[in-house]
């Protein structure tokens, strides 16, 4: 990494500022926010590339080790649940594009689009998963509940059917 200039205003601002307008543009401060608040707080003028050069140092890093612990969480939630458990990784992995996105300097609202849409066709497609399993295990449920009223009496058949219905539940 390339050393800050020693006439570098925004490196040798006191570090308690530093730290503000780091975490000001990792919470979403676009440029000229940043700027606006270097002027009116600090007193600074600044211009974009010097402004890109302190993201470059103070925020590149930050991002980097987010990205890294995303990584770590998604790892640990697939070696937790002993298989993979794809829901927890890609909804870890959508948080860390997310934020991807969202930290970036421009945001192409087509990408956006096409990511949100994404998202929102897994949805449907979990709850149209889920509706199914639902309607299944109403069948399910309705034809056990037919076969019980047909064995009815036999205390053979009943004690079996407890143990299938036990077994069913299992599954």
């Amino acid at each position: 990494m390339k050393k800050p200039r020693a006439d570098s205003k925004l490196d040798t601002l006191p570090e308690s500022r530093v730290l503000e307008l780091r975490d000001g543009l990792l919470g979403g401060w676009r440029y000229d926010d940043a700027l606006s608040w270097l002027s009116t707080e600090c007193a600074v003028s600044s211009s974009l590339s010097a402004l890109s050069a302190f993201f470059k140092r103070h925020c590149a890093p930050v991002m980097k080790d987010r990205r890294q612990i995303a990584a770590l969480k998604a790892e640990t939630l697939v070696g937790e649940a002993g298989r993979t458990d794809w829901n927890a990784a890609t909804l870890e992995l959508v948080k860390q594009v997310s934020f991807e996105m969202m930290a970036g300097e421009h945001l192409d609202p087509k990408i956006s689009e096409k990511f949100i849409k994404l998202i929102l066709k897994a949805d449907s497609q979990d709850a149209a998963r889920e509706k199914i399993k639902a309607a299944a295990k109403t069948k399910i449920e309705t034809g056990l509940e037919a076969l019980f009223e047909e064995i009815k009496g036999n205390a053979k058949a009943e004690g079996l059917f407890k143990l299938l219905q036990q077994e069913v539940a299992k599954a």
